[in-house]
């Protein structure tokens, strides 16, 4: 039985510290309690105005969002520190990384390059002790071999400025870069570049490199070898592999040299010899073979005597953008 003309008043410990009075209403609502401990105080008063001597208490606690709780809050901070260091450890990884890889590639061009400008020395000395002994014909040959000596440290420090560059890392770029030598090796030939897929794809440092390698020596062999009207290169880029093929219609290998349709390594014994042994066949089909080892792929000769030659160079999809593994 509830008495009649009773009048409440509440007080809130922690919260609101002064009596209100709510009239006969029996319920309160608190909003926007912060975290922490309280206690709810309730006294009546009759409907004489006397205050009733006992007060009825409730005690209770209000927790902290999760994200506001100490544990949570040293949690948070220890992932924040620990994504800054792992942050700046993979950019620390990825800077050590590029600039090994380019002291690498800058090594290998080096080495060509300094071969280039040695060779290029030694025509020129004897061009100075012929020109006063030998014959005009005799200079104008060394003077057209400096030449060409010339052309091709040209041409390298071109490969070094491209591969090492950044702002030329897509595929698209590899093949505007393919199309350039193959215009300059084959300036008699009909030369077509077709790109499909994804040509905006960013290629490593590596992949290029050995991509460009494989194209040049390739189109080196046609222009040296092949007597060919045409040449062809198509490059097919999907979810899972690159297909890199370039097709010449040359005169084709000699008769029991070409690899067979689906041969993946060298059948020639000439071919087949292990590393450290040079290629006799002078097709730099070894070389060919190494840079597909490389770039994780597999390489298939097509050929016949009068047919042609037409090299296929698959490489998976992530080899093209992998980067090495940079020791910590």
């Amino acid at each position: 039985h509830r008495p009649e003309g009773l009048r409440y008043a509440y007080r809130l410990d922690g919260g609101v510290d002064a009596w209100t009075e709510v009239g006969d209403d029996r319920t309160v609502t608190f909003s926007k309690l912060r975290p922490g401990r309280y206690t709810f105080r309730v006294r009546a008063t009759s409907s004489l105005g006397i205050v009733g001597v006992q007060e009825a208490s409730v005690p209770f606690t209000v927790l902290a969002p999760i994200w506001l709780r100490p544990w949570f809050l040293a949690l948070l901070l220890a992932l924040l520190v620990f994504g800054a260091w792992a942050a700046h450890r993979y950019h620390l990884a990825r800077r050590l990384e590029v600039e090994r890889t380019r002291l690498r590639i800058a090594q290998d061009l080096h080495d060509d390059i300094n071969s280039q400008v040695a060779a290029l020395g030694i025509q020129v000395h004897a061009i100075e002790d012929l020109v006063e002994t030998r014959p005009p014909d005799a200079v104008q040959a060394l003077l057209a071999r400096c030449q060409e000596h010339i052309q091709a440290l040209s041409t390298a420090v071109r490969d070094l400025v491209w591969v090492i560059g950044t702002e030329r890392d897509r595929l698209s770029d590899l093949m505007r870069r393919v199309e350039e030598v193959a215009y300059a090796l084959l300036p008699d030939v009909e030369v077509t570049v077709k790109v499909e897929g994804d040509r905006t794809v960013a290629l490593g440092m590596q992949a290029r490199k050995h991509l460009l390698f494989f194209c040049k020596e390739v189109l080196h062999n046609a222009a040296k070898h092949a007597e060919a009207s045409r040449v062809h290169v198509h490059a097919a880029l999907d979810a899972n592999a690159l297909v890199l093929t370039l097709a010449d219609d040359g005169r084709g290998f000699p008769d029991g040299f070409a690899y067979g349709a689906s041969t993946t390594a060298p059948t020639n014994p000439l071919l087949a010899q292990g590393d450290g042994v040079p290629d006799r066949t002078g097709y730099g089909l070894r070389s060919l073979h190494s840079r597909a080892a490389t770039l994780g792929g597999h390489l298939q000769t097509h050929s016949a005597p009068g047919a042609g030659v037409e090299y296929v160079l698959t490489v998976p999809r992530h080899r093209l953008t992998e980067r090495e593994t940079t020791p910590t």
